[in-house]
Parts: structure tokens; C-alpha cells; sequence
């Protein structure tokens, strides 16, 4: 008699437990909204600074390492940007800087920004935008920077390489109680099987 009872508490426990539902972690910034145009994710992938005055120069090429990109779905589609700041003040020089992504070893990108003769400085983002992306790829991205002067001839360079994987969001649920319980659900159902057994 004992034993019905403990199955039939541990039962009704179970199936408690099973019906409540499972969140997603997710961007506070992103919307559940029907009516507004769901917006690609953008990953921040670095920062990048030239600062040159034609016989000397100062070059800064910072990437971040171990990215993981959490998709809801099995495909997405993502815009990668660096922030950048050139000042170029020689009488002949220019600033490129270009960044790169491949996925499991493949080219898909290609941009560049450049600072010449005609402007003196320039700051902003540079997006590389809409490269879609699978749950599992390898992410490898590279940032190079360049800076040059024509007259005295005088040229620098520096470059940057990151890496990072895309991945399924994790699953948590809205109860803490909840989580404990189903990271027990192996002991528990040892324990049905020797009660009933």
C-alpha cells in the first residue's frame, strides 16, 4: 500500500513537472512582434585605429577570441562590424583597413574602409552584413590594417585573426525548482523502478 502511494506522489510529481514550459535565452533587445521585420544579429567583432602623420604611425588591430553565436534556429543570418577611428595628417598618406570572415575555412566576405588625401579622419563601423550561417560552422575572421605615405615614402601595417563557432541557444527553464528536478529525472526513475520492482 505504501509503495501505490509513493509511485502515484512521484507520478503526479512527474507529470507536474513535465507540463511547465521551457524559455529561451535571449537578446533583451530583440522583439517578438509579428508586425515589425525581424533584424539580422549583429556581432561586434573588434576595433581598429590609424593614427599617422606621414614619418611615423600608430596602428591598433584588437579582435575578440572564442565568439559562440547562439542561433534559434538551425540557419541565421548575421552582420559582423568592427569599430574603427582613422586620422591620417601626412601631406600623401592613407589608412585601409579590410576585414575578412570565412566559415569552416571558406571566403564570404570582403570590406574595406579608406581614409585618403581627401579626408583626414574618419571613425564608424564597418559591417560586413547578411552572411548566413549554420548551427556547427567555424567561424575564423581576420582584420588587417595599412597605413602609407607617398612623399617621404613610409608604410606600416598590422593585422589581426579571431575565431568562433555558432551554436544552438541554450535552453533554461522559468523555475529553478524545475531545473533541479529534471537534471534528477535519472534518479527518480531509479527509484520508481525499485518501488515497483
Amino acid at each position: 500500500m505504501k509503495k501505490r502511494i509513493i509511485v502515484t506522489i512521484l507520478l503526479s510529481f512527474l507529470l507536474l513537472i513535465s507540463s511547465q514550459s521551457y524559455g529561451k535565452i535571449t537578446d533583451e533587445n530583440s522583439i517578438n512582434n509579428n508586425s515589425v521585420k525581424k533584424m539580422n544579429e549583429q556581432v561586434y567583432l573588434g576595433y581598429s585605429s590609424i593614427l599617422g602623420d606621414g614619418n611615423s604611425s600608430t596602428l591598433i588591430a584588437e579582435l575578440e577570441n572564442d565568439i559562440i553565436i547562439r542561433l534559434d534556429s538551425t540557419t541565421g543570418v548575421v552582420d559582423f562590424y568592427i569599430d574603427y577611428e582613422m586620422n591620417c595628417y601626412g601631406p600623401a598618406d592613407f589608412g585601409i583597413i579590410t576585414v575578412t570572415i570565412f566559415l569552416n575555412d571558406e571566403n564570404v566576405s570582403g570590406n574595406f574602409v579608406q581614409v585618403g588625401p581627401l579626408s583626414d579622419s574618419e571613425n564608424g563601423s564597418l559591417f560586413v552584413s547578411d552572411i548566413e550561417v549554420e548551427r556547427g560552422d567555424a567561424l575564423t575572421f581576420r582584420l588587417n590594417v595599412l597605413y602609407t605615405n607617398a612623399i617621404p615614402p613610409y608604410t606600416n601595417s598590422t593585422s589581426a585573426t579571431g575565431f568562433g563557432v555558432i551554436s544552438k541557444n541554450k535552453l533554461i527553464s522559468n523555475n529553478l525548482f524545475q531545473d533541479l528536478l529534471s537534471n534528477s529525472f535519472g534518479i527518480i526513475n531509479t527509484i520508481l523502478r525499485r518501488l515497483i520492482f
